[in-house]
């Protein structure tokens, strides 16, 4: 029973807390200097510019433009340490980890809570475009019993027909506020209004609301979210389901369930980050290779993960 919910979570688990890029068959292309990993501004051109001389008046302009710095400032920190929350109708998914910019790598606790069931507290690694994940109570790096899946994204794709986006192993949340443009500052608040492309926008929901609203992971087109800004570093990022399901249809994308046609079926569920530790070290590995067991095609995710039990309960006897 556990290893049928816990493969089920696999497929909605891939996106969320480990998308900078929002997904496509190729990783992303290099920022425009060599500091960061994140995708550059050529990726994600954004119309307009909030600070020309015709925009809003002078000081709201500095404000704006102090914004930008904070926005710009939690990437360059490099690493951090991040919370995610977000409330889907009968479930909630709370990520919890570190990340590291420079090697495109994270580790995240992520516990899922349904309704009518037991929590599920699964481990997750993600180093470039691998990622590795176990049941949290096995996630002990002194247990030589403790046995890790490796997850190849092109393979469940393979295996299941459901495409997943690539793994970057940098939270979605810290790619949204990176490519964030300011559109306005509420002042006193420390809450900064701005807009980002809905392909990275998405990335901080579940991958399967984007691939059934139709999104591109590469689309351009603007969203707001809000980012919480606090003695000039960001310390949270709101973005909002609603939004991404109104841009998505108003852009003309076609959403793969006609239930999604209908705007506002989303309203009130947000996802909602935390970052704290900006910049200290973090300390992110792979699994020792012999606690890997690898996914691959042919046994589907359930006999992968109780070939991952079986390799192990021997010794637990």
């Amino acid at each position: 029973m556990v290893l049928r919910r816990f493969s089920g979570l696999v497929l909605l688990l891939s996106s969320p807390a480990l998308l900078a890029c929002g997904g496509g068959s190729e990783p992303p292309g290099p920022a425009p200097t060599s500091e960061s990993s994140l995708p550059g501004p050529d990726e994600f051109p954004t119309p307009g510019d909030p600070f020309a001389k015709d925009g809003p008046d002078r000081q709201h302009r500095s404000a704006l433009r102090a914004a930008d710095r904070a926005l710009s400032s939690l990437a360059q920190h490099r690493t951090g340490h991040y919370q995610t929350r977000m409330v889907l109708p009968g479930l909630s998914i709370a990520f919890e980890g570190d990340y590291d910019i420079a090697r495109k790598s994270s580790t995240n606790r992520v516990t899922f809570r349904a309704e009518g069931d037991p929590s599920i507290e699964l481990q997750m690694v993600s180093v470039d475009q691998r990622i590795w994940l176990t049941l949290a109570d096995a996630a002990t790096s002194d247990d030589p019993d403790s046995c890790w899946l490796l997850l190849d994204a092109d393979l469940i794709e393979e295996e299941t027909g459901i495409p997943l986006p690539t793994l970057s192993g940098v939270p979605a949340a810290v790619a949204v506020v990176d490519q964030a443009r300011p559109v306005s500052v509420q002042r006193g608040s420390g809450q900064v209004t701005a807009t980002a492309p809905l392909g990275l926008v998405a990335g901080t929901t579940t991958q399967t609301l984007a691939d059934n609203l139709g999104i591109p992971p590469r689309s351009t087109i603007e969203v707001q979210v809000d980012v919480d800004v606090f003695d000039g570093e960001v310390t949270g990022l709101s973005t909002y389901m609603d939004s991404i399901h109104v841009a998505a249809l108003d852009a003309g994308y076609e959403p793969r369930s006609e239930v999604l046609d209908t705007p506002g079926l989303l309203s009130g569920y947000s996802v909602d980050t935390t970052f704290t530790a900006r910049g200290l070290p973090v300390s992110i590995t792979a699994p020792p290779h012999d606690q890997v067991v690898p996914f691959t095609t042919g046994r589907g995710l359930d006999g992968a993960l109780s070939a991952c039990q079986g390799r192990v309960s021997p010794r637990g006897a």
